[in-house]
């Protein structure tokens, strides 16, 4: 899962700052929070996701380097890629446990990444 690895990546230093000029000035340069989850590699996490509320637009669940049964089921759909839709929850366990090295989750489609449907996930 090479396009969710972040390992090489060298990030530009303003890439969690945000400069959005409809922001008040008092806001504008500070950094972006994002939820930042951490683990020890090999041990058992568990993500509980949920969409419980929204309208029919699909989202979905996904996490850079791991795989897990969606809805408890082995190789169903993809494995390590959740369907969300209003009302669903999962408990997202990665076999093998937590992989080492920063990984990204988030929501599939690129376009909700970029409004912050994402978060980090550092395993050392």
């Amino acid at each position: 899962m090479l396009a969710n690895d972040i390992n090489p990546c060298v990030l530009a230093p303003n890439l969690m700052v945000d400069n959005d000029a409809r922001l008040p000035a008092e806001l504008r340069g500070l950094p972006v929070e994002t939820p930042i989850f951490s683990a020890k590699p090999g041990e058992e996490v568990v993500f509980r996701v949920t969409q419980p509320d929204g309208r029919a637009r699909q989202h979905s669940f996904r996490i850079g380097g791991h795989n897990y049964a969606d809805m408890q089921l082995e190789d169903y759909v993809t494995p390590g890629n959740s369907i969300m839709t209003p009302g669903k929850a999962i408990n997202v366990k990665p076999y093998g446990g937590a992989q080492p090295g920063y990984w990204q989750y988030r929501d599939g489609p690129s376009m909700f990444v970029n409004t912050g449907v994402w978060g980090l996930f550092k395993v050392q």
